[in-house]
């Protein structure tokens, strides 16, 4: 059974003007340790950038929690583990809640020239449901 669905598409260029204008500062504000890590050593820190702010807004529309509460950005974490299929981790608060509500998440992310996109389905595990 489905939880929520989220999804959320990006103009790479937007983030590519916040990283003209502002450096890194915006990528430090929004990413999660591991992400920023990443972002860093990225030779295309606007397309890794606009990943990882979609993943995040797919994510907390799928739950319907919005970035409220323990669903803060830096929590949310985009995991693209080279021929894997991408994955989102969480922070311990969130990832209470979601074991919590028995949920499995499922995330695909796609990319172009100018956008990326984010789909993130949220499934109850063993037909279970809160």
């Amino acid at each position: 059974m489905i939880h929520g669905i989220g999804v959320d598409i990006v103009e790479i260029d937007r983030f590519r003007k916040i990283v003209n204008r502002h450096g890194d500062k915006f990528a430090k504000k929004i990413l999660a340790v591991n992400e920023y890590d990443t972002y860093l050593k990225s030779n295309n820190k606007e397309t890794y950038l606009s990943k990882c702010w979609a993943v995040k807004e797919a994510f907390v529309k799928a739950m319907g929690t919005g970035f409220t509460g323990v669903y803060k950005k830096t929590d949310i974490m985009y995991n693209s583990p080279g021929d894997s299929r991408p994955t989102i981790d969480v922070s311990d608060e969130i990832a209470s809640d979601v074991s919590m509500r028995n949920i499995t998440i499922n995330l695909s992310v796609s990319d172009e020239t100018s956008n990326v996109v984010a789909f993130v389905v949220l499934e109850y595990q063993d037909g279970n449901f809160i």
